[in-house]
């Protein structure tokens, strides 16, 4: 779609976060390096030492740490292993000053919050970093500079983000060009997320998420609306886990509001029912189909919330006889294809037309030629 509708479409790199979805990160991530995808995102240190390991994960594939700002040691082994450490902040920043050089490179991608309010550097902080980590050099390099979009549907908003991202990026920019070798790598450009997929395609690289792993995206337009990227369905469901069960009690309350939405007294729960949480936020997951790993049964949606999904076991399924805390649950939209269902948790999904993935890496010769045929 990108290549089709933009004259240069920037590479894609594959954001591995929440254990990719709850499919696997490590596997994922090997799915998607032996696809040659252009950049590997993870969020735990112990998956992108694993995954550097991989026959399949090359030490030259990018490979950046999201959301964790690692100690000493840590940096180091990441270091050793071409992985590159994001700066979340300036106090961690002038504590990593204080460490004894690693023996290998650190390179470094500094993030701005361009609106979120959930990490990174404050826009007046920027200079004041990537001047820090050029004096550095060689020790440390800055190869990137970054973003997660805010309040990607509204318009005005969107509008200020941007401006605050291209003015942040210009003094990143400006600071470079004032320290010769140091300013002269290369450095790569990235935002995100999923849904804000169309506001990064001028810069260096699009980091996706969602939109590789099932969550149906709605993505901005720029003007306010929404589309849908048209071409191949998702190759991949989201799996989560259900983390806690209770029973609801007859007349209890369980609406989320303020007093001025006038909720105080319902909606309620009209009968004894088993209830079972999902650690999903309404934000991550737009789309209401929940369904029962195993048993393929879905599971009655009862409210969202920012960081949860509440769900009814219904006493009729099977799901409900063999309910427990950790039983694995699928999110997908309301079409999802059924076959999916039957494949095992560890097995990612691919599309198995894809010219670019080598099948043999993961399939015996004879299964492909039975397949073929």
């Amino acid at each position: 779609y990108l290549e089709t509708h933009f004259a240069e479409a920037p590479p894609i790199g594959a954001v591995l976060k929440a254990n990719a979805y709850g499919h696997g990160a490590v596997l994922a991530g090997r799915v998607l390096a032996s696809a040659k995808i252009d950049a590997l995102f993870v969020s735990e240190v112990e998956t992108g030492l694993i995954l550097r390991m991989a026959p399949e994960v090359p030490m030259f594939l990018p490979m950046i740490l999201l959301y964790r700002s690692p100690g000493m040691a840590t940096m180091c082994k990441l270091a050793s292993a071409n992985i590159t450490v994001s700066v979340l902040s300036m106090a961690w920043l002038q504590q990593a000053l204080r460490w004894p050089s690693c023996s290998s490179k650190v390179r470094l991608h500094i993030m701005v919050d361009t609106g979120l309010n959930r990490e990174g550097l404050a826009a007046q902080e920027v200079a004041e970093a990537a001047t820090i980590v050029l004096q550095k050099w060689p020790s440390w390099s800055l190869d990137g500079f970054y973003t997660h979009w805010c309040c990607v549907y509204d318009p005005v908003e969107m509008h200020r983000s941007l401006a605050v991202f291209e003015h942040a990026l210009g003094l990143v920019q400006e600071a470079r060009s004032t320290f010769g070798d140091a300013g002269n790598q290369p450095l790569t450009v990235h935002t995100s997320s999923s849904s804000s997929i169309l506001f990064g395609v001028h810069y260096d690289l699009l980091r996706i998420g969602g939109l590789l792993f099932g969550d149906p995206v709605a993505i901005s337009d720029g003007a306010g609306g929404t589309m849908r990227l048209p071409g191949p369905h998702r190759t991949l469901l989201w799996k989560s886990k259900i983390t806690t069960m209770r029973w609801s009690v007859p007349g209890e309350r369980f609406s989320r509001c303020t007093a001025n939405y006038g909720c105080e007294r319902g909606p309620v729960f009209e009968k004894r029912m088993l209830l079972g949480t999902i650690p999903v936020g309404a934000y991550e997951f737009s789309d209401s189909n929940i369904v029962s790993s195993h048993f393929r049964e879905k599971l009655n949606l009862i409210e969202k919330s920012t960081d949860a999904i509440l769900v009814e076991i219904p006493s009729t399924s099977r799901s409900f006889h063999q309910a427990f805390e950790g039983m694995e649950v699928l999110l997908c939209a309301e079409s999802c294809v059924q076959g999916l269902f039957n494949v095992p948790e560890h097995v990612p999904r691919i599309l198995v037309q894809d010219p670019s993935i080598e099948f043999s890496i993961y399939c015996p010769s004879h299964l492909l030629l039975e397949f073929d045929s």
